[in-house]
């Protein structure tokens, strides 16, 4: 293990001096900061606040977020998107209730045994919640260990990670204010230390930073390569009935599990397009289905996809609903929770606040393919 510089005084003053007023750093409830910190998984700061607030207003609690229905949860979730974290961070607080009678538990190990909690998020909440002397290591800490040791390799995995996570170890062991120690790190690496524009004239422990003497700091860590985008394209039966439109809950097991969405085929090369619309539907929602012109064209992606959305109006002609079907406005849509694809067709549809009608221009030939 490299042996870091000793630069504790120097962040934890800078801290003290600079740090955000975050609305999670103004409580020591174990339960906000529980939610702070799953919402900050994958979210940056500026957008989780108001996510944040809104959300500890309908669930103050772990009681209250275990007794929730599901829908409402996700309904409060909805636009943070990655919505995993709110189906673990539910299962986590009945788990709170149940187990360990309505309190985060103190002892990291069980913190880290709860739903959706790895060893990052458990180092984060012991420190931050319990004062415990554990290492908190995300991508932020990353980065700032590695530029103030000038680590040129990969700090991300392997024997690099295990360097990395062995002198976060040591540094949190010898610190006397865990708490702040934790979130001065994260601080540092979010405001001051950043990966492409770093403000080192401003660091407070560039004095300390072997990646800065050397000239290294653009280069540590280095860049990763990125995986190619991949471009995919789906259509997306919008039908109206009665002011109402028909959504499909999404299924447990795929992704945005339990949220609401237009039914969305990916289209195949060569197949006709409202075909496929139709069999979706009729296996799907239980209606069959008239597929008409084009009333809103989206694009959207998910980590490396790129997707465009070609929303069509279609009429139903006939069936039942099966268990996934619902028929809801654009508002008690968005109020159980919508994908983020089906928000975008909804605010398309929408526009001058008026909704479109559920036909809009000729009939496409039955022949058009996508």
């Amino acid at each position: 293990m490299k042996t870091p510089p000793d630069f504790r005084d120097e962040l934890l003053a800078w801290y003290d001096r600079e740090k955000r007023a975050l609305p999670w750093r103004g409580t020591r409830d174990p339960y906000a900061i529980l939610v702070s910190e799953i919402m900050l998984q994958q979210t940056r700061v500026d957008t989780a606040i108001d996510y944040y607030k809104k959300f500890m207003a309908r669930f103050p609690d772990a009681r209250a977020l275990a007794r929730a229905p599901a829908d409402d949860v996700l309904s409060a979730w909805a636009g943070l998107g990655y919505y995993r974290r709110a189906r673990m961070l539910h299962a986590a607080a009945r788990e709170i209730v149940n187990n360990h009678g309505g309190a985060v538990p103190r002892d990291f190990d069980t913190i880290k045994s709860l739903p959706g909690i790895g060893v990052y998020t458990a180092g984060a909440i012991a420190s931050i919640a319990f004062d415990m002397n554990v290492p908190a290591v995300d991508g932020n800490v990353i980065r700032v260990l590695s530029r103030i040791l000038a680590f040129r390799g990969d700090p991300f995995v392997g024997p690099g990670r295990k360097m990395i996570d062995d002198v976060a170890a040591s540094l949190a062991r010898a610190n006397e204010r865990p708490r702040d120690w934790t979130q001065a790190l994260m601080e540092l690496g979010a405001v001051i230390c950043a990966p492409q524009n770093p403000l080192c004239l401003l660091c407070p422990v560039r004095a300390k930073c072997a990646a800065q003497k050397s000239g290294l700091v653009l280069k540590i860590p280095p860049p990763k390569k990125r995986r190619a985008s991949q471009k995919v394209r789906h259509a997306a039966a919008v039908v109206r009935r009665n002011r109402k439109y028909l959504f499909l809950k999404r299924e447990i097991e795929s992704i945005n599990a339990g949220l609401y969405e237009f039914p969305t085929v990916e289209c195949t090369n060569g197949v006709d397009v409202d075909s496929q619309l139709g069999t979706f539907v009729r296996e799907s929602a239980g209606f069959e289905i008239e597929v008409h012109a084009t009333v809103a064209r989206i694009r959207h992606t998910i980590t490396f996809h790129r997707i465009e959305v070609d929303a069509r109006a279609a009429n139903a002609v006939g069936g039942h609903p099966t268990a996934r079907t619902a028929w809801l406005s654009s508002v008690e849509a968005r109020e159980r929770g919508v994908t983020a694809a089906t928000r975008k067709i909804l605010d398309v549809l929408n526009t001058g606040g008026a909704e479109a009608p559920p036909v809009a221009g000729a009939k496409i030939n039955k022949k058009q393919k996508i």
